[in-house]
């Protein structure tokens, strides 16, 4: 999951989608725990820009290869949309 999905505060994550013009993806809390996100929590963000709590994304994909948000497969390869490197 790493390869694909860096964790990032969610302070991080909130930059690099106010930079990617998507700030209608910023959350108060996670939708698989429904526990809040706060600046300092460790989260991870998928290609279609939902942000998660990264032990419960780890956990969602065990069992499921797609967003809880949005239902978008995830299997094999997976190409993001953008680069948090050069986000940051």
């Amino acid at each position: 999951m790493n390869r694909w999905y860096k964790e990032l505060t969610y302070f991080d994550l909130k930059k690099v989608l106010i930079r990617l013009k998507s700030r209608k993806f910023l959350t108060s809390s996670c939708t698989i725990c429904l526990e809040p996100i706060m600046n300092d929590s460790i989260c991870r963000m998928l290609n279609c820009y939902h942000i998660f709590h990264s032990a419960c994304l780890e956990q969602w994909f065990v069992e499921h290869m797609n967003c809880p948000i949005c239902k978008k497969k995830f299997d094999g390869e997976v190409e993001l949309r953008y680069n948090l490197e050069e986000l940051l």
